[in-house]
C-alpha cells in the first residue's frame, strides 16, 4: 500500500511539473510531495500571487 501511495504521488508531481513547464515556468525540483518552480519575480508578494495562480492552473489540469 505504501509503495502505491508513493508511486501515485510521484506520478502527480510529474504531471504537475509537465503542466508548469507547458505554462512556461522553470521547474527546479520535484519529488513525492513537493514541486519547486522558479517564479522569475523579484517581488515576494507578486511571486506568491503567481504561485497561487499556478496552483489553481495545475489543479484544474490534474482534475481534467
Amino acid at each position: 500500500m505504501a509503495n502505491a501511495i508513493t508511486s501515485f504521488g510521484q506520478l502527480l508531481i510529474q504531471h504537475a511539473a509537465a503542466c508548469a513547464r507547458r505554462l512556461g515556468h522553470e521547474v527546479l525540483y520535484g519529488d513525492t510531495d513537493s514541486l519547486f518552480v522558479y517564479p522569475r519575480e523579484p517581488d515576494p508578494a507578486r511571486a506568491l500571487q503567481l504561485a497561487e495562480r499556478l496552483r489553481l492552473d495545475i489543479g484544474t489540469a490534474v482534475a481534467t
